[in-house]
């Protein structure tokens, strides 16, 4: 029988391996645009390419709720993680119901905030875990990778409560700022998902 560590290090896995999916369907589809644009691709490369954008997706979708769902019973922040990922989900479907378009804003805040809250809580979990292994470094990356995705969340929180147009050079700086912070969390999660994961499997 597993123990919590190796439940969260299985768990963990599988939300590392679901964000290399999701970082690779991104690339498929800035390239699938590029060629759009150059109009270089014919309407099978197209097809192919937006076929290979949509099974990453949901592959990766299916990953991340089975990894947060295995790692679950290891922490009560972890299992928060995994209601948290469900809440996502559920607000992604009321925004595109037809005759809910007045919910569409709120609900794309909501989906934001949440997906935020989901990678904190996983970072306090997993960090709560590392912790009490030993890996005190590996629960700091955790730290780190939290303190940008709420930087992240309060500019997009502003940017959203105030309006701002597209156009506005506060709006520019601030969307700015915002990419920034979100590429080096991302980043970081993505190292802490993987190194939490074999630490934990290890200990």
């Amino acid at each position: 029988m597993e123990n919590n560590n190796q439940l969260a290090a299985t768990g963990l896995r599988r939300v590392f391996t679901s964000q290399i999916l999701m970082i690779l369907a991104v690339v498929i589809a800035v390239v699938l645009q590029v060629i759009a644009a150059m109009k270089g691709a014919g309407l099978g490369m197209t097809l192919l390419l937006g076929l290979a954008v949509l099974v990453c997706m949901v592959v990766a979708f299916i990953l991340n709720i089975m990894g947060l769902y295995k790692a679950s019973p290891a922490h009560n922040l972890l299992k928060a993680a995994f209601y948290m990922t469900i809440g996502n989900l559920i607000f992604s479907v009321i925004g595109q119901i037809p005759g809910f378009e007045g919910v569409k804003l709120p609900a794309g805040m909501a989906q934001v905030v949440m997906d935020a809250a989901m990678v904190i809580l996983v970072c306090r979990g997993a960090g709560d875990l590392l912790k009490a292994s030993g890996d005190e470094g590996t629960a700091s990356l955790g730290n780190i990778t939290i303190i940008l995705y709420l930087i992240c969340t309060a500019i997009y929180a502003v940017c959203h409560y105030m309006q701002l147009t597209a156009t506005s050079p506060v709006t520019i700086s601030l969307l700015v700022g915002m990419l920034v912070c979100q590429a080096i969390g991302k980043i970081l999660y993505l190292i802490f998902l993987g190194k939490s994961s074999g630490s934990l499997a290890e200990s």
